[in-house]
């Protein structure tokens, strides 16, 4: 929830008006080799304490009334929670094609489908955010993209950030920055996708990303990963993009392995508080878990 008190509270106390579209899927197995641990990771017991992340569960009640305490400005418009995501037909041959995201791991197809799965329910949050829009007869002039493992430290710079823009009158892509020593440091051929902010006027291409990459053509589909894909189609776009440290964006990715707090994937450099918190990779392999 840490989103809510470094994210929303601040825009809001800012006077911005924000909105949440949750999608969440729960469901255990790891995305890639090197996540081995992945599928040890268990819930916050106190914020899921019915072990349920639909709408009626404790967790949503503990959202939803966070929302409601923000006042007018705040929203919570859309809750989806999946134990498994049906993707269409579209998506499916995507998953089935071997020219799509060739991996070095021995299970290619089901690498292909943890992606779509994810882009399809950015999907169908974005159409549910194009009907609020719509009944409402509002736009929305920002929108941000937010993995479920991200964990904010500290409150997100979105004014600083805005004024990275160097063309202000375009639009903008932001994303992170992960320096030398991070789990995956940005390079020059891929964008960081922890999380993606932009301009609205972007977000048909860069939220709706299952529409963008099952209509891409042959050198997107051919990214190889999601990092790569996003790069290749803000290129194709001639996107105004802006690369953000973490003075700007204060999180880490984390996890919880038994009742301890772990850093799933580090964007450098790791701030305070977080700096002390062990990797969940050296936690995994300490025999220490429960």
């Amino acid at each position: 929830t840490s989103f809510l008190e470094r994210l929303m509270q601040p825009l809001v106390r800012g006077g911005h008006a924000v909105d949440l579209y949750l999608g969440l899927q729960y469901r255990y197995g790891a995305s890639s080799s090197w996540h081995g641990y992945a599928n040890k990771f268990v819930v916050d017991r106190d914020l899921f304490r019915d072990g349920e992340a639909t709408p009626g569960s404790h967790f949503h009640g503990v959202v939803l009334q966070y929302i409601r305490d923000l006042g007018p400005c705040a929203g919570f418009r859309e809750h989806m929670a999946f134990k498994e995501v049906a993707i269409d037909l579209d998506g499916e041959a995507w998953v089935n094609s071997v020219n799509w995201w060739r991996t070095n791991i021995s299970d290619h197809a089901e690498t292909r489908r943890t992606a779509m799965r994810l882009f399809y329910v950015l999907h169908l949050l974005w159409h549910r955010a194009l009907e609020v829009e719509s009944s409402q007869a509002v736009s929305y002039t920002h929108t941000m993209v937010i993995r479920d493992d991200v964990h904010w430290y500290g409150d997100v710079g979105f004014r600083q950030m805005l004024a990275l823009n160097p063309k202000p009158e375009e639009p903008c892509l932001y994303t992170p920055h992960c320096g030398h020593g991070s789990t995956m440091a940005t390079r020059p051929d891929m964008f960081t996708d922890h999380m993606l902010m932009m301009d609205r006027r972007l977000a048909p291409h860069f939220v709706d990303m299952y529409t963008s990459l099952v209509n891409s053509d042959r050198i997107l589909s051919k990214s190889g990963n999601t990092e790569r894909f996003l790069k290749r189609l803000a290129s194709k776009l001639n996107v105004t993009h802006v690369a953000v440290g973490q003075s700007q964006l204060p999180y880490q990715r984390v996890g919880r392995l038994s009742s301890q707090l772990c850093l799933h994937a580090t964007c450098t450099p790791v701030g305070v508080p977080l700096a002390t918190v062990p990797s969940c990779f050296n936690l995994s392999r300490s025999g220490r878990l429960a």
